[in-house]
């Protein structure tokens, strides 16, 4: 394994601007941040395994990258620990399974089943709970790294010429860079409340207090580097801003916290509780939608299903339920335009979603 900056260094020189393949083991048990434990990179047949908490220097590698279109596979999570490791993002990305979705091959295909699917290969699966962090790592564990990354050129070139076949290729393109403006924002404290499921239908005061404890908590989780759920959970953050707790016996007995959350928070939210004063309107997460309006959604589902066979291409990839309640809301004046229809879904599938709902208005 490489990790010296020589080594480094010597490889980043080596690169050119190839089309690179990348892969990641991280691991993220225990704290709020993914810990990136191996990388994985290929081009062509060329594999290297890089010992990445041995790694002092990093930026050589990074500017080459820079220079490439990485081929990944189901990058979200890994485009995480990209930034949150190296401060880092691909300039150009390709994942082979979003291209597969485009192409009609399948949703969320795994690496291994598209492997197998488009190049007759099966792929052991062995090590997928190894403990990635431990060193020296077995020789098993190395082939598994390299099989992750090994076969990914020979994935892009055949997906790549099935979406130029099928005219998807700017498709394609503009959804990778939709995942790589996501992938590089970053989560607002003082929005995190809007993630808590249960909250529609709180006082202002309520929903106030949610969003101060949903903000102190993501601070504080990203501070000790710990999971949310370890400090407080989204269910008890709901019974805390209902029942409003003075003393660490309430939050016991009326919100049902955890002993050692606790022991270790509750000074940190009882203060927040006793000193909470309602600041401006909190805006409200959207109500569900009912009647006519859920009725609605239900029909935009199975038009987008329909749209997704004609096209032959997922239909995730066209729009999710949240999407569609969001358009509706759009058409009925209640709501900004969605995404839907300003990017490049708007010619194709946004303008004949929305001509159902208002031909239905």
């Amino acid at each position: 394994m490489l990790s010296m900056p020589a080594e480094l260094g010597s490889l980043a020189r080596s690169l050119g601007t190839a089309t690179l393949c990348l892969d990641t083991e991280f691991v993220r048990r225990t704290t709020y941040y993914p810990i990136l434990a191996l990388l994985q990179l290929a081009r062509g047949e060329e594999i290297w395994l890089i010992d990445t908490p041995a790694v002092t220097q990093w930026q050589d590698l990074l500017d080459a990258f820079d220079q490439a279109t990485m081929v990944m596979h189901s990058a979200s999570e890994d485009l995480e620990v990209f930034r949150t490791n190296l401060n880092w993002h691909p300039a150009r990305l390709f994942d082979t399974q979003i291209a597969a979705a485009f192409v009609g091959l399948g949703s969320a295909l795994s690496y291994a089943a598209l492997v197998e699917q488009l190049l007759g290969v099966v792929l052991g699966k062995s090590e997928t709970q190894s403990d990635w962090l431990a060193r020296p790592l077995s020789p098993a564990q190395m082939d598994y790294a390299r099989d992750d990354v090994r076969y990914l050129d020979a994935l892009y070139r055949e997906l790549s010429d099935r979406l130029a076949s099928q005219g998807k290729t700017a498709w394609m393109q503009a959804y990778m860079e939709q995942q790589l403006r996501s992938a590089a924002e970053v989560l607002n404290p003082d929005l995190a409340y809007l993630k808590i499921k249960g909250a529609v239908g709180l006082s202002q005061r309520q929903l106030s207090l949610v969003a101060e404890l949903a903000a102190w908590r993501e601070r504080r989780a990203r501070e000790l580097d710990k999971p949310r759920n370890w400090l407080v959970r989204d269910g008890e953050i709901l019974k805390i801003a209902r029942h409003r707790p003075t003393g660490r016996s309430e939050l016991d007995r009326v919100v049902g916290m955890a002993p050692e959350s606790i022991r270790r928070y509750s000074g940190e939210i009882l203060a927040l509780v006793a000193a909470h004063q309602p600041a401006g309107t909190i805006p409200q997460p959207p109500a569900a939608l009912a009647g006519q309006d859920k009725d609605m959604v239900k029909q935009l589902q199975d038009r987008v299903e329909q749209l997704a066979t004609q096209h032959r291409m997922a239909s995730r990839l066209i729009a999710n339920r949240s999407e569609l309640e969001q358009l509706v809301r759009h058409r009925r004046q209640q709501g900004e335009a969605p995404a839907l229809l300003t990017d490049w879904r708007a010619p194709t599938f946004g303008k004949p979603l929305s001509e159902m709902i208002d031909a239905a208005s």
